[in-house]
This record gives C-alpha cells, structure tokens and sequence, in this order.
C-alpha cells in the first residue's frame, strides 16, 4: 500500500499536487505546519513524503528523523522555492530521498519517488555562474551564524542593509 503525507502551507499547490498524484497513491494524507504533519505520521502508516523546507512554524527538515524512526524505509522528497545547496546536502544527510525545487512538475516528484523512469534522459553540464555561488556562499555563511543577520554580515565582510537586500531575492537559477 503506497501512502504519501503532503506538508506544504500553500493550500492551491498542495491541493494541485494532490489532485495530480492521486491515482498513483492509495491514498493522500495533507498538512500545513509541522503540527499537523506530527499528527499524521503518528496516526497513519505513511510511506511516501513530500516536505515543504519553509514552513510557518519551523522547516521541514526538522520532521525527517521522526519519519524514519516511524518508519526507516520512508521516501522523503523536500521541496523548496528557495534552495540552496548548503540546505540540499543538509537534507540528504538527515535521510531525505530527494531535494526538488519549485516549480515542481508531476514527473520529477515521481522520478524521484522511482514511480516511473525516463528513457534516455539527457545530462548536459552547464557552468555555475558567479551570482549562483556567492548565494550559495552566503547562505553557508548564514548557516554557520546560526542564521543572524548581523554576525553573517561581518563575517562576510558586508553591510548588514546589503545582506539583508540580496537575501530578500530569490536565489539564480545557474
């Protein structure tokens, strides 16, 4: 039995992720915090995880270790708007299956899952561009700094104002 746990506090894209993954689910349980997700994972024997990273009440992340004591066979696949790969490595260590970002289409939530696999999947390499790396950098940085604003700033040499603008952006996509 193929059991998935929606954990996402946009309501449309949770509701369109339901209504898209539903026929390959026996069923579909939803949460919007990580309160709610708690009440699910121990009232129901759960197999498949999409996670939100950014949630109104802490991170998706925080959920992986209950999940595979629940149940250490779990796919966990965390979705987020803004990544970065300070966040993804982090996910991958903690236990998560897969790190998608936003936009996410059908098939890369069931590729990642194995559901199905596409034939001759092309992997071209594509140079990582300046702008990319200094998000990334900054949010290792931030990391290490236990996310404050002030001693991320100093320690990266930087304004606090200027800081605080390029984390306002989304982060580039190459």
């Amino acid at each position: 039995m193929k059991s998935l746990l929606l954990l996402d506090d946009d309501d449309v894209l949770r509701e369109s992720l339901k209504n898209n993954l539903i026929k390959f689910f026996d069923s579909i349980y939803e949460a919007a915090d990580i309160q709610q997700a708690l009440e699910k994972i121990k009232s129901y024997t759960i197999n498949f995880y999409l996670l939100d990273l950014n949630l109104p009440d802490g991170n998706g992340l925080q959920l992986i270790q209950t999940i595979l004591e629940h149940n250490k066979n779990s796919h966990i696949i965390v979705l987020t708007a803004y990544s970065s790969i300070a966040t993804a490595v982090e996910a991958m260590k903690l236990g998560a299956t897969d790190y998608l970002v936003k936009p996410v289409f059908q098939e890369d939530i069931l590729n990642a899952f194995k559901f199905i696999q596409t034939k001759d999947k092309d992997i071209t390499l594509k140079a990582v561009s300046p702008k990319r790396v200094e998000w990334e950098h900054i949010q290792k940085v931030l990391k290490e700094n236990n996310y404050n604003i002030s001693s991320t700033a100093k320690a990266l040499n930087m304004h606090r104002r200027t800081l605080q603008r390029k984390l306002q952006k989304k982060p580039v996509n190459s």
